[in-house]
């Protein structure tokens, strides 16, 4: 048979009478026996069609050829519907009707994402069924695109609350469930759930540990090859070395990488701190060696206090005086104190400033 006339009547729907045009229209020496095997039938049935006056699909695709069919029929309605919009039978008869003469109710149905079990309940019950789902690949390519666009808006680390959830959700609603797009984002279920029914909020684009530890050598690496290392950096420096990693953590998240923690951050958001070292190199005598031996050196002072001055019934500026006199740094010797005597940075200030009045009265 002329492969035109294969492809014009691929999967057609003919009758007895149609058949017998084709047959003419071929134009070839064929009996009617190989004809019919051609089209896939046999004279039984043709004289079965001729009596009962129905009609029968010849040259049916093959499950390849229906995938590819399926392609092109998602492709032209997705120009005028949505992904996943939800449909009943007399909408799906509306879609069907361009596509009737070559494929079945059944084989639409799965072409636009649905089933025939599917197709049947909407049938009997007047249920509704969705159409033009995302597949895999789709829907892993736009969870790409959607963890880029979002990591680089700064929601990487950030906390959400369920509200903001579907803030984001809005623009992707049409494309996948929540339950997908919470995926995306590292929401799990139970999470969704909780920040749903309880309120509070979700930390989204989080990193595992080993992630973690890799990014932090990446942040090591460009602190080292941009001349940071081992020197003091301002607030404006830490912002500007983030922001070459704040599509992979937000701005807190980055400051315990690189060992600041969140009182020394806030000082330093607050001018109360200028600057501070962010990394120290392991052979840099003034770095991480001497703050080991430091705390040896504080620890050892209030060892030998223990031995030496427990027993002595002192104030808390003679403990002050009897740390620095043993050599422990006056900012550690400070906290030592508060500790010590429990007391708040107000109470500490006012004790320094009585003691300052008696050392300036006594110099006069």
């Amino acid at each position: 048979m002329k492969k035109s006339v294969m492809d014009k009547y691929r999967n057609h729907l003919m009758s007895y009478d149609d058949l017998m045009q084709l047959y003419k229209e071929i134009g070839v020496e064929w009996s009617i026996d190989k004809f019919l095997r051609e089209i896939g039938l046999d004279i039984k049935g043709l004289k079965d069609l001729r009596i009962n006056g129905n009609k029968i699909r010849i040259l049916r695709w093959n499950f390849k050829e229906i995938e590819e069919i399926a392609k092109k029929i998602k492709a032209e309605l997705l120009q005028e519907h949505s992904h996943n919009e939800v449909i009943d039978y007399n909408e799906f008869q509306i879609l069907y009707k361009k596509y009737a003469e070559y494929l079945s109710e059944e084989e639409f149905a799965m072409s636009i994402g649905s089933s025939a079990e599917s197709l049947k309940n909407m049938k009997r019950n007047g249920a509704k069924i969705k159409i033009l789902k995302t597949d895999k690949e789709e829907l892993k390519q736009c969870a790409e695109e959607i963890e880029k666009k979002l990591r680089c808006q700064g929601y990487a680390y950030k906390k959400i609350s369920y509200k903001e959830f579907l803030s984001l959700y809005e623009e992707y609603k049409n494309i996948m469930s929540e339950k997908e797009f919470a995926e995306i984002l590292g929401i799990t279920s139970v999470q969704r759930s909780k920040i749903k029914r309880n309120g509070g909020t979700v930390t989204i684009f989080t990193l595992s540990k080993d992630e973690l530890s890799k990014l932090r050598e990446e942040i090591i690496g460009f602190i080292i090859r941009n001349g940071y290392e081992n020197k003091k950096v301002s607030f404006q420096d830490i912002l500007n070395i983030h922001s070459n990693f704040k599509s992979y953590v937000d701005l807190e998240k980055f400051a315990q990488l690189i060992n600041i923690d969140i009182n020394q951050l806030q000082a330093m958001k607050l001018n109360e701190r200028k600057e501070i070292t962010i990394y120290r190199s392991e052979n840099n005598k003034n770095g991480e060696g001497l703050k080991t031996k430091r705390r040896k050196k504080a620890k050892d002072v209030k060892g030998l206090i223990t031995r030496e001055y427990e027993p002595l019934d002192y104030t808390p500026m003679t403990y002050l005086r009897i740390l620095v006199e043993n050599g422990m740094e006056r900012n550690a010797a400070l906290k030592s104190v508060m500790i010590k005597f429990k007391l708040n940075k107000e109470q500490l200030k006012n004790l320094l400033d009585v003691e300052l009045s008696k050392k300036e009265h006594s110099e006069r």
